[in-house]
């Protein structure tokens, strides 16, 4: 038993690295953020759901508020982090099963950052060891479930993407003339078909998404090539992401992202996040050109 113990521990540790002296500080950035992400999702999806706010939005929303807010304090972060957890539960119980799969993904940060003290060094390094795997574990998962399914393999899952309005901007400009016009008149409902492409340039990218995403795991892990992984991760999800619209996962696997990186970037980061996440949600309540978004 102690030897599994003392194995486990040593694979945990391998993702460690960080600089002692901005270690506390990153942490605390990377919450600060998941609070913000958190907290204007609940609004925007309030926003959405609504012109006219129902009664339990007028109840939540200052509720979601004051939990955000009390995140701030370190008196009252863990049981505000416990708060939202709760709060995202409800959320998630009540849009099952159309939940965005990243709504369960901050669930558990909340739920991690109710349950560790990150002023006690051990429990900030366990935060810190969780946060990196669980970026590793899900990454690796998401290019072998492409895999798995086999519907990356002749563009199959890009050519039925050409239907959604988010995706049908940038594929356009890739798919040849033949696939274009062809995948233009599909429906997206049981029976059209067959949506493959012979489109170089798609096959390319389509097989190129699973790689890239199964790739990056052992990168991120050696702290050798780390930075750079980093670096390509975030490129990378820009780009998907971009063509998706999926801001709100997009943020926050940013956010996890650069907890690889031994630098505090984090804190530097935050007002970077408060202003597109402001931005999301003026356009949300259609104060600025309305764009759509997950």
């Amino acid at each position: 038993m102690q030897a599994t113990a003392t194995w486990v521990d040593r694979a945990l540790a391998y993702l460690d690295g960080d600089d002692a002296a901005t270690e506390l500080s990153k942490v605390r950035s990377f919450q600060r953020i998941l609070m913000l992400i958190v907290c204007v999702e609940f609004f925007a999806k309030a926003a959405h759901d609504s012109n006219d706010l129902q009664l339990n939005y007028w109840i939540g929303l200052p509720l979601i508020t004051v939990l955000g807010v009390a995140t701030l304090s370190a008196r009252w972060r863990r049981a505000a982090f416990a708060g939202l957890a709760i709060a995202q539960s409800v959320r998630i119980w009540n849009g099952f099963p159309s939940t965005g799969n990243h709504s369960y993904l901050e669930l558990l940060l909340c739920s991690l950052s109710a349950f560790l003290d990150i002023d006690r060094r051990e429990e900030r390094t366990l935060f810190l060891r969780s946060v990196r795997w669980m970026t590793c574990v899900v990454f690796f998962y998401a290019g072998l479930q492409k895999l798995v399914h086999g519907y990356y393999f002749r563009g199959e899952v890009l050519a039925y993407s050409i239907g959604l309005e988010t995706f049908r901007p940038v594929l356009q400009l890739l798919l040849g003339p033949d696939d274009l016009v062809r995948l233009s008149h599909y429906q997206l409902k049981v029976g059209e078909g067959p949506f493959v492409v012979s489109t170089p340039y798609i096959l390319v990218l389509s097989n190129a998404t699973y790689m890239i995403e199964m790739g990056l795991v052992p990168l991120l892990v050696s702290r050798w090539t780390r930075t750079v992984a980093v670096i390509g991760a975030i490129v990378f999800l820009l780009a998907i992401e971009t063509m998706a619209h999926e801001f709100f996962f997009g943020l926050l696997f940013i956010n996890m992202l650069l907890m690889f990186l031994d630098r505090d970037v984090n804190r530097r980061l935050v007002g970077l996040f408060a202003v597109a996440l402001g931005c999301m949600l003026l356009a949300r309540l259609k104060v600025i050109p309305e764009v759509v978004f997950y």
